[in-house]
């Protein structure tokens, strides 16, 4: 039954994804305006981008996560941010 029950999350899983995949599109208005979408208008030239994808970094095991290097990474984003507020 266990099996059966992990088959459906992972098929719905799956099926819950897909609308997520999309064609992206670039396309310029009559006033030059470049615009990006996944539903261009149809009196436009369009072009379709192959735009790739990685897996986020939240998949990486703990393994894999260099911890002075997520230490540099926390310290600049900090610098910057105390930077923007000023």
């Amino acid at each position: 039954m266990f099996l059966i029950n992990v088959r459906l999350l992972l098929a719905g899983l799956v099926l819950i994804s897909l609308p997520a995949i999309s064609d992206i599109y670039q396309w310029t208005d009559a006033e030059g305006n470049v615009h990006f979408g996944d539903d261009p208008p149809s009196d436009v030239d369009i072009k379709l981008l192959n735009i790739e994808t990685t897996a986020p970094a939240s998949t990486l095991s703990s393994s894999e996560i260099d911890e002075p290097e997520i230490s540099n990474i926390n310290k600049i984003v900090s610098q910057e941010n105390d930077r923007l507020i000023e």
